[in-house]
């Protein structure tokens, strides 16, 4: 049961990865590896995103200032 329910909610059954988001968690991860953080934070993923063109994108549109 556990096994299943783990399973159905894995990230990688729900969604579906593009060239743009693969990038994007390449960049979060350089990040956190060239600042030794043991773990990719929101921090890292944000930063990556701003380099997303479709990303930025949504960011500007919501006020976000880059």
């Amino acid at each position: 049961m556990a096994a299943e329910m783990a399973q159905a909610t894995s990230y990688e059954t729900r969604i579906a990865r593009s060239d743009g988001l693969i990038a994007t968690l390449a960049r979060a991860s350089d990040y956190a590896i060239g600042q030794a953080h043991g773990t990719i934070t929101l921090e890292h993923l944000l930063l990556a995103l701003t380099e997303d063109e479709d990303a930025a994108r949504v960011l500007i549109s919501n006020s976000v200032d880059l």
